[in-house]
């Protein structure tokens, strides 16, 4: 089975993280937060790029499961 590990924030940034998780066709959101350092766009992980990496265009239908911690 394949896994499929994709990071959206985070590296260089606190609080900026999220990463997808695609295993057996189900897609899992874990540790998403924001930068508390900005008041813009910028504070968000990069959701865009989740289109590009042949997902979905839309978000909120793509995730199986959405871990809140």
């Amino acid at each position: 089975m394949l896994i499929k590990c994709v990071p959206l924030g985070a590296g260089q940034d606190v609080g900026k993280s999220c990463v997808i998780v695609t295993i057996g066709g189900k897609n899992i959101m874990s540790d998403c937060g924001m930068h508390m350092g900005y008041q813009d766009d910028r504070r968000y992980p990069k959701f865009s790029f989740v289109s590009k990496i042949g997902i979905t265009h839309k978000l909120s239908p793509v995730s199986s499961l959405l871990i809140i911690t």
